[in-house]
């Protein structure tokens, strides 16, 4: 049992760790009730965001580490039927997200490593 209670420990402090981010940026999507955080770096230098849908629906991915720390200013595209594009800095190479309110999903980012077209997941509970 006490194992079990050491690794469940470890997961809830991890989880608290990375909420626990310094926020760079945070933006309202136009005419809706979404709310994009960007947060970081974390132990590993690595930014995330986070997508608040209200209440404590949330949730985040990572954006790796980026070449600069340079994030604003922040631009927001309505690519049209609910999709977004996020960009942090003005440059060709800096970090984004695509995200469709309409359902639920992130569309793409700049991290290549994450997968496409995932939706949203309540990571609050």
């Amino acid at each position: 049992m006490k194992k079990a209670t050491l690794i469940s420990l470890t997961l809830f402090a991890g989880c608290i760790g990375d909420a626990a981010l310094p926020i760079d940026s945070t933006t309202q999507l136009p005419g809706t009730k979404l709310t994009v955080d960007l947060g970081g770096p974390d132990r590993k230098k690595e930014y995330h965001y986070f997508v608040h849908l209200g209440g404590n629906q949330y949730t985040y991915r990572s954006l790796g580490t980026q070449p600069n720390n340079r994030f604003k200013p922040v631009s927001v595209e309505s690519l049209g039927d609910g999709v977004f594009r996020i960009q942090w800095g003005k440059e060709s190479n800096c970090p984004f997200a695509i995200i469709d309110v309409t359902n639920s999903r992130i569309v793409e980012d700049s991290n290549k490593s994450n997968p496409r077209n995932t939706p949203f997941v309540d990571i609050a509970h």
